[in-house]
């Protein structure tokens, strides 16, 4: 199930919730019950990808301590 962040134009709070596609639900705010939700544009991101960046870590002379990772 997808999580979809939604914006209430009643009180401005944003909320996320867990969405079923077999499901139709009615979209409520935490805050103030408003029905009155937008959708809002979040993006991504991808797990299990392992990043390469280069370390200033000046606390070891390995590179293998955990400011370094």
């Amino acid at each position: 199930m997808p999580i979809y962040e939604y914006r209430c134009k009643g009180c401005g709070v944003i909320s996320e919730f867990l969405i079923r596609s077999d499901i139709i639900e009615e979209i409520r705010c935490e805050r103030c019950a408003s029905e009155k939700m937008e959708k809002l544009f979040s993006p991504f991101s991808v797990s299990g990808v392992e990043r390469k960046t280069t370390s200033s870590c000046t606390s070891c002379s390995t590179k293998s301590c955990s400011t370094c990772k």
